[in-house]
Parts: C-alpha cells; structure tokens; sequence
C-alpha cells in the first residue's frame, strides 16, 4: 500500500524495541522494522516511540530528532549506526551517513541531537 508523508513513518517492529527509543531502525527481509545493524546497511531513520514486536512504531527520517550515542562525537560530525543501533562517527568510504550531530556527546548512553541527512560517503576527490 503506498503511503505519503512529512518527515515519520510508522512500520511494524518485527522484534521487541521496547528499550530502543532514538535508535536507529533498518528494515528486514520482510519489510519490517528491526534495530539498525551497521554502517553499510539500509538505515530507515531513528524510532521515536518504544514499540514490542509485532506493534506499530515510529521512525522519523527527515529533520532534527534525538539519537543515542555509542560515544564521543564532535559537533558537526557525521554519523550513522553501530551494530547496536547507536549513533557513532563515520569517515569511512561506503558507509551510509545518517545524520550531522548538532551537538556533542561525550560518553556511550548520551542523548544527543542530529540533523538527519542521506548519503553514502564516497572517496575525497
């Protein structure tokens, strides 16, 4: 069923996420929501909500939201996802860049804000 809309997308979670709000999300095999995986994979956006599995949830993929750091991360940093689902800092060429922190965490377990943004980072020219 195609859909329209501004920013959040709701999706079944197709394992508990409970514990996961302002994580990043991929989808699985089936088209469900599942935790993000790691840098190359195909990241949705960061859940907004805490939804069991089998429940609907939320993720948003455009704007500023909040995420979960896995560590430091400078102000102006690119990030994507850790094999845990949580924001980390990427250089690394193919790794798909979720966001541009907007400010800085210091340790794993901080909240931080980001500007979610879509690219792969490619080679410097």
């Amino acid at each position: 069923m195609s859909q329209s809309n501004m920013g959040e997308k709701t999706k079944l979670a197709s394992e508990d996420l409970s514990a996961k709000q302002y994580y990043f999300v991929q989808m699985d095999s089936s088209g469900d929501m599942e935790i993000g995986e790691g840098a190359t994979d195909l990241l949705l956006g960061v859940l907004q909500d805490k939804p069991e599995s089998g429940q609907a949830g939320t993720y948003r993929h455009e704007g500023t939201t909040k995420v979960v750091a896995s560590g430091a991360i400078a102000i102006g940093a690119d990030v994507t996802s850790d094999a845990a689902g949580k924001a980390v800092t990427t250089t690394t060429q193919g790794d798909k860049v979720k966001g541009i922190a907007l400010e800085a965490a210091a340790a794993d377990g901080d909240i931080i804000e980001i500007q979610l943004v879509h690219f792969t980072l490619c080679p410097a020219a």
